[in-house]
């Protein structure tokens, strides 16, 4: 549900109340660190409601950061613990420390468990990151690079349309738009 409401939202959909509905059962999670993938989901749809849950969510994230060893320091130290801090950053409206910190933990984010596509809605959202920080190039670069991919992609060509109009690049945002509704 988490993955659904943030995908959803990247592609430009309100989502409403769902957030809020959503971190009712999330609640039960706040203290969940047995998979770096799902505390990171249980993070994000807690931030994204503005639960308190999510501070004491964070903060077992960097405890089990502090005290893993091996294998387990780099999923939870070196990719889950950034990963998070940039998740609460974005929802709580600091674009620019959600970027920086996502960057830093995305490299590593295969460490952390779930499928590609899965771990795939952390990188959107260091895009909406880096769009909403005014870094324009790296996020221009995200976007191309999933253009590339899939150059039908609607949300990717919505995204790269408004970016190229706000740099002044009417040619670029009409080749987005001719793609993008």
């Amino acid at each position: 549900a988490v993955q659904l409401l943030a995908r959803l939202e990247w592609a430009g959909l309100d989502v409403g109340p769902r957030w809020t509905q959503l971190a009712e059962h999330l609640a039960a999670r706040a203290d969940d660190t047995t998979e770096p993938f799902l505390s990171l989901l249980y993070l994000l749809g807690l931030a994204r409601a503005g639960r308190p849950e999510a501070d004491r969510l964070l903060a077992a994230i960097a405890a089990r950061a502090e005290t893993a060893t091996g294998e387990a320091r780099v999923a939870w130290g070196d990719a889950a613990l950034p990963t998070a801090q940039g998740l609460v950053a974005l929802a709580r409206g600091d674009a620019r420390a959600a970027d920086m910190a996502l960057s830093q933990g995305l490299p590593r984010l295969v460490r952390i468990g779930g499928s590609h596509a899965q771990r795939d809605l952390f990188a959107q959202l260091q895009i909406e990151a880096a769009t909403c920080a005014g870094d324009d190039h790296d996020a221009q670069q995200a976007l191309e690079l999933r253009r590339l991919v899939d150059p039908l992609d609607v949300p990717v060509n919505a995204r790269l349309a408004a970016l190229y109009e706000r740099l002044g690049l009417p040619g670029l945002a009409a080749r987005s738009r001719g793609v993008a509704p």
